[in-house]
């Protein structure tokens, strides 16, 4: 047997599931936090907009000038990517259906003591759904949609759920023991560049979200000389300042 830490760490499980990962010819079972928020995203804006002919995303397509990579499309997501995007990785990577739906984590994961007996890891999120390169002449039509679109990724993060993705179950809270919340932290629609030496601009629609994740529980145990008692108040995220309540030391123990 291959020696590992066995152990789980916010999404991440050791020994890792080598069948998940032969069946998926990939490592995305490796960040199961990524797949959920792609995927859910990725749900919630099909659901939205659609993703069949007759619905809202495929009769303004049907409007498009032929030979536009958006004309008579009829899915409101064509692909989904799970890296951070950018111009440079769009032309080698070849995107075969637009739009394009992409997540990453933005940043370091970030560990911190939630409670006494509590560590959590914070970490930063990119959504950005993409309609490809920026056109002027095309702003009346598709501008309008990209703050929707941000709104649909925001709100969907606040519910944590989407009726389109695996029947409304919440994916983030505590019944879901390693994914314990996510919330938005801002959304952007409009012209938008990847990285810092990009110049191509594209139509996009973007999302930056935080979620916390469950390190460990930390080990309490040992004698104690004294008790502090306070009183706080919060949730899965975030506690407020504490309250002390009374404090004491135990004689002879």
């Amino acid at each position: 047997m291959t020696e590992s830490l066995c152990q789980r760490v916010g999404g991440t499980e050791l020994p890792l599931d080598v069948s998940a990962i032969t069946a998926a010819a990939t490592f995305e079972p490796c960040d199961p936090a990524l797949n959920v928020i792609a995927d859910l995203m990725a749900a919630a804006i099909r659901a939205e907009l659609g993703s069949a002919a007759g619905q809202a995303w495929a009769s303004v397509c049907a409007t498009l000038p032929s030979g536009h990579r958006l004309a008579n499309t009829t899915n409101s997501v064509g692909a989904v990517w799970k890296v951070r995007p950018s111009s440079t990785l769009m032309r080698q990577i070849r995107v075969s259906a637009w739009p394009l739906l992409t997540a990453w984590r933005e940043g370091p994961g970030e560990y911190e003591q939630l409670t006494y007996c509590k560590e959590i890891i914070r970490q930063k999120w990119g959504v950005a759904w993409v309609l490809g390169d920026y056109e002027a002449d095309l702003t009346l039509k598709l501008a309008p949609v990209l703050q929707m679109v941000g709104r649909v990724i925001a709100q969907t993060a606040i519910h944590g759920a989407h009726p389109a993705y695996e029947s409304g179950t919440r994916q983030f809270g505590a019944n879901r023991g390693w994914l314990q919340a996510i919330r938005p932290l801002s959304y952007d629609a409009g012209a938008a560049v990847f990285a810092d030496d990009d110049e191509a601009r594209f139509w996009c629609a973007s999302a930056t979200l935080e979620t916390i994740e469950v390190s460990r529980d930390l080990d309490v145990g040992g004698e104690m000389d004294g008790l502090d008692l306070s009183l706080a108040a919060g949730n899965e995220t975030e506690l407020v300042p504490e309250f002390v309540i009374g404090s004491g030391d135990f004689p002879g123990v």
